[in-house]
């Protein structure tokens, strides 16, 4: 058993009128926050998007010497960014179509998995 002047924080103590005055305010706090809706989450996601958009603009206008670029084959005279730009954009695409085929066949293979699952639960044992 504790004194009652013992801080040692073993055994019951009192609770703190002060501290849990603070806790009913926080949460009375939270209680009349306004709630979250679609259109406040997508101001999250268009923040992070002008954050983007001004720096590729700077970069554009930053980089306006012409460069000869050649493929192959292929050559031309571009303006650095648009070559940069282009490149980026085209690794971009690459990404985004491997990244698909991947997700299609992991979803394809989830199904098959599934089937087989129910089949074998509906079999008499």
């Amino acid at each position: 058993m504790t004194e009652p002047g013992d801080d040692s924080g073993a055994g019951p103590t009192e609770p703190n009128s002060e501290a849990e005055g603070t806790l009913d305010a926080a949460t009375a706090a939270d209680h009349d926050a306004i709630a979250s809706t679609r259109a406040s989450r997508a101001w999250l996601g268009v923040l992070p998007a002008l954050v983007v958009l001004a720096v590729i603009v700077t970069f554009v206008f930053q980089n306006t010497q012409s460069v000869t670029v050649r493929f192959l084959a292929f050559s031309g005279t571009f303006a650095l960014s648009a070559a940069l730009l282009s490149a980026a954009a085209l690794g971009i695409i690459l990404t985004v179509a491997l990244g698909s085929i991947r997700i299609a066949q992991l979803r394809r293979e989830l199904r098959r998995r599934r089937s087989r699952h129910h089949r074998r639960e509906r079999e008499p044992r």
